[in-house]
């Protein structure tokens, strides 16, 4: 380990130096990914006044979560946005209450769809795909997707007994289902391509996604299994021959035209950074009780060497990095970054302009809008605490800067802050474990106001231990008189959960 951590930080010609201002990064390898936009127009048809005005795209971000984009529909019923792709790729689009369907693109490609609102309707007797019409550049794509996607047997396919099949199966029982079922898909493709004209871009999009559906759903099962069953992990095993699937993946395989492959990546770089290896949460707090936060990333690459090659190594760096960057890493990714790690140039530019927004989002630290000040006591905190904000109830907000669901509060935590201002309640803001320069970044973009206070690691693991606390975020409530009314109230967005709690 310390050899190779050595190595990881010792690298000085190949690790790229962030200077304030500006990021310059080195453009090798042999993608030919190209970002063009996609532009997609459209209409409702039999909609009503209380229809929804809004339609949900969701096109896969490979290096983050689902990139979400969302269209207003217009008086004239009719919507209109356009997003930027880097290869061809398929996506999701949600009209009403979680209807979605799949649709196809390239980069540069003109859509023209209709949804018909009908099908949303509770009263409606009509099965149909709600999305009734496609025009455009991949129009006989996207006819034969939505064909094939309607046509499909449900109860042989998948999703009507996917949740029983994974929770009750034992491994190779399962890795028997799947194998069965997309048997049952190859069979159906094979009629359907028999009985229609099929383009060849739409045989690699098929082929493609029942592939690596199959490889998520195995690796997937691997740790959800053990979590429906609350099964510990030492007595859950799964034999070797179940890993056999993973022996036929192609780890240059970088045409990724299917959201499962995409998915499927996510997941392989869990299953290696996280599962691969039997007590790997013990070699990580090795490594970070040694090397701090460089050293856990240091066995992070040791892993990402060991098992994987080509462009399957390229993601797994690049999400690795990336992930520095979306938690606020920004030393560490000056440090362990390593541009010849990453061969591919539209990963390469991703990042780049991640580290260029994390550079803005950290030079704005105008903090006036709260109240931000220190606790002194290492112990009695809890006492402390209520002594500064002595006859007013309490309501705790424990959060860290890293944290994806802390951040998605704080909106509807502002809304109640408002709503509550005539109230004799005070909003604390308890952040943990967490850069100083990046905790007063992020109270500054998000607009943040309240009372803000960075706890030192030891006052969080006293009130974590008052407060019962397995994870974040957290929030309790204390009454006027010092009480602890909740240890685990509600969060900001269960606001009437909340208000019937101060009431």
């Amino acid at each position: 380990m310390k050899s190779v951590l050595k190595n990881v930080l010792a690298v000085t010609v190949s690790v790229i130096l962030i200077q304030v201002q500006a990021c310059r990064f080195v453009e090798i390898g042999t993608s030919e990914w190209e970002e063009k936009p996609v532009f997609i127009s459209g209409e409702i048809t039999n909609s009503s006044s209380e229809g929804d005005r809004t339609v949900r795209f969701i096109f896969r971000d490979l290096l983050g979560l689902n990139e979400n984009i969302i269209a207003q529909i217009d008086e004239n019923n009719s919507f209109q946005l356009s997003f930027p792709v880097a290869y061809p790729q398929d996506f999701y689009i949600q009209y009403g209450r979680g209807n979605l369907g799949t649709l196809f693109c390239s980069p540069g490609d003109s859509l023209f769809i209709k949804i018909n609102a009908e099908y949303n309707s509770r009263t409606s007797s009509d099965n149909s795909h709600f999305i009734t019409f496609i025009e455009g550049t991949s129009k006989q794509t996207n006819i034969l997707i939505t064909e094939f996607l309607k046509k499909i047997p449900k109860e042989n396919y998948i999703y009507s007994n996917y949740d029983v099949a994974i929770k009750s199966k034992p491994p190779l029982e399962y890795l028997g289902y799947i194998i069965e079922r997309e048997k049952l898909y190859r069979e159906f493709y094979d009629k359907f391509v028999s009985e229609n004209q099929t383009a060849e871009i739409f045989k690699k999009w098929v082929l493609d996604r029942l592939k690596y559906e199959s490889y998520f759903d195995l690796l997937y099962y691997t740790w959800y299994h053990p979590y429906l069953n609350e099964l510990e992990k030492t007595s859950f095993e799964i034999p070797k021959e179940y890993f056999a699937f993973l022996e036929t993946y192609d780890m240059n395989d970088s045409e990724i035209i299917s959201v499962k492959h995409a998915d499927f990546l996510q997941e392989y770089n869990n299953y290696v950074t996280l599962r691969i290896e039997k007590n790997l949460e013990e070699k990580y707090k090795t490594a970070y009780e040694e090397f701090g936060l460089a050293g856990t990333y240091a066995l992070r690459g040791e892993l990402i060497e060991k098992y994987s090659t080509g462009f399957t190594r390229s993601f797994l760096y690049a999400s690795t990095f990336s992930g520095l960057l979306a938690g606020k890493m920004l030393e560490e990714f000056n440090q362990l970054f390593d541009v010849e790690k990453v061969n591919n140039n539209y990963f390469l530019k991703t990042i780049s302009a991640e580290h260029d927004k994390l550079i803005n989002f950290l030079s704005n630290t105008n903090t006036e809008s709260a109240n931000i000040s220190t606790l002194n006591s290492q112990s009695n905190i809890l006492k402390e605490l209520m002594s500064k904000y002595s006859d007013k109830w309490i309501y705790i907000d424990f959060w860290a800067t890293w944290c994806g669901p802390c951040l998605a509060e704080f909106d509807a935590s502002k809304k109640l802050q408002q709503e509550l201002k005539d109230r004799e309640i005070v909003f604390v803001f308890l952040a943990n474990r967490s850069p100083e320069n990046v905790w007063k970044a992020t109270i500054a973009n998000k607009g943040l106001s309240g009372e803000h206070i960075l706890l030192t690691n030891d006052q969080y693991n006293v009130l974590s231990t008052e407060f019962n606390i397995s994870g974040i975020p957290h929030y309790a409530l204390i009454d006027k008189s010092g009480n602890i009314v909740s240890r685990n109230a509600p969060r900001p967005s269960d606001r009437e959960q909340l208000i019937k709690l101060l009431e």
